[in-house]
């Protein structure tokens, strides 16, 4: 790396910095102010939902941050005229623009990695420690299908992976074959092992056989392969946060079985496609910026950058979330908008070589 590529890089991150620490303290304060009254008294639980907030806030505050720290990093070298003298030396803007952009793209990259991991589920975590107390919350009177198999389960906890009091209608060609109780189950190894389980067999009846009322009684019972705990209640709650692992098995898992993976898709598509409009908007936007300040003012100037990106954040977001919603394809809603954005930002690059 040159040496004027390192300066840019430096002043870059530095004022990175500084924004997004004050708009992450700024986020995370006025929920504090908000929900005052609704978190605990617990020291611990004060700490972990300040925590899960501002890791939430990561969602919100990084994009905008990334792109506020390109406009306010222009602007000053415009101010020192340090632009000029760059320019002047025969340095081109995509050489300028290079180190800021790879360091957007980087900081994006590991923001979509992070969701690969529970750290998806911060703002989720924080609503159940404002709510109940507790990272998570039990949910009950579950019923869904999986396969041929409709499954009942009373009470169920995402986090530990444990069930109580499940039962299963096993069907076959939309008959019921048997019927499924036990007393509890975890997940383990991709499986639901149930313990305590009772098994009841349909009776058979045919012109050359009789079979009465079986039931068998079993200590434990491996069933429902790759049913994740954290998947149920996602989808029956109708919630909308998954990592991208869960995600793509849940896509994996109801696919197959005709059932309805539009949200799922856009949930996956706002954590890997949609965070790359801040890389892409810096390289668009950096080429708009004018090279000095003597024909304008640079505060006034500054003030419609920052608008002009919280504006076009702003729309971006609100297709993402009527897209999640089901009104649009996520196709349409989510991967085209950043997609357009790549093509022209790539477009004006090679356009200024």
């Amino acid at each position: 790396m040159k040496i004027f590529q390192k300066y840019i890089s430096i002043l870059y991150l530095k004022n990175l910095f500084i924004i997004f620490l004050a708009l992450s303290t700024f986020f995370v304060g006025i929920d504090l102010l908000q929900h005052l009254k609704d978190i605990p008294s617990s020291a611990n639980l004060q700490i972990l939902y300040i925590i899960y907030k501002f890791l939430e806030s990561l969602n919100y505050i990084l994009p905008i941050s990334l792109i506020f720290a390109m406009i306010f990093t222009k602007i000053k070298m415009i101010k020192n005229s340090e632009l000029i003298a760059l320019y002047s030396f025969g340095i081109s803007k995509n050489m300028i623009i290079t180190p800021i952009f790879l360091i957007s793209l980087f900081i994006t990259l590991i923001y979509i990695t992070l969701n690969a991991t529970p750290f998806a589920y911060s703002g989720e975590y924080a609503k159940n420690i404002r709510k109940y107390n507790t990272l998570t919350s039990t949910s009950s009177d579950l019923f869904l299908k999986n396969y041929d198999t409709y499954v009942y389960i009373r009470s169920l906890n995402p986090f530990t992976k444990e069930a109580k009091d499940l039962k299963l209608f096993v069907t076959s060609n939309g008959d019921l074959k048997e019927i499924i109780n036990a007393k509890s189950g975890v997940f383990e190894d991709n499986l639901w092992k149930l313990k305590e389980v009772k098994i009841i067999h349909k009776p058979k009846i045919s012109q050359n056989n009789l079979q009465g009322l079986k039931i068998e009684e079993r200590e434990s019972l491996n069933t429902l392969k790759d049913f994740k705990p954290k998947i149920i209640t996602n989808i029956f709650e109708g919630k909308t946060s998954f990592t991208i692992i869960d995600a793509i098995n849940a896509i994996k898992l109801l696919k197959p079985q005709d059932i309805s993976i539009e949200k799922i898709k856009a949930s996956l598509y706002l954590m890997t496609i949609f965070p790359l409009f801040a890389p892409f908007f810096i390289l668009m936007s950096f080429y708009y910026i004018p090279i000095s300040g003597r024909f304008f003012d640079t505060l006034l100037l500054s003030t419609v950058f920052v608008l002009g990106s919280l504006i076009l954040w702003g729309i971006l977001f609100i297709l993402a979330k009527i897209t999640i919603n089901g009104i649009l394809p996520p196709e349409i809603g989510i991967v085209l908008p950043i997609f357009i954005l790549f093509v022209y930002s790539s477009y004006l690059y090679v356009k200024h070589k």
